[in-house]
């Protein structure tokens, strides 16, 4: 772990560990929710606003 002569981490170190470490639950995460819109969309018919709702409701 790179740090600098005050002790602190530097800002590249801390990019780098917020860019990376929720990374892979964000992706998988965007890839359930777009299948879920269309899902509920294409089989059960709902109109694309309520869906939007839903899932805004769900991850509130």
């Amino acid at each position: 772990m790179s740090k600098e002569s005050n002790g602190k981490l530097s800002k590249l170190t801390i990019g780098s560990y917020a860019m990376s470490y929720g990374s892979g639950y964000q992706i998988m995460g965007s890839l359930v929710g777009s299948y879920l819109m269309v899902f509920m969309t294409d089989t059960f018919g709902i109109p694309a606003a309520a869906v939007g709702v839903i899932m805004v409701l769900a991850s509130i």
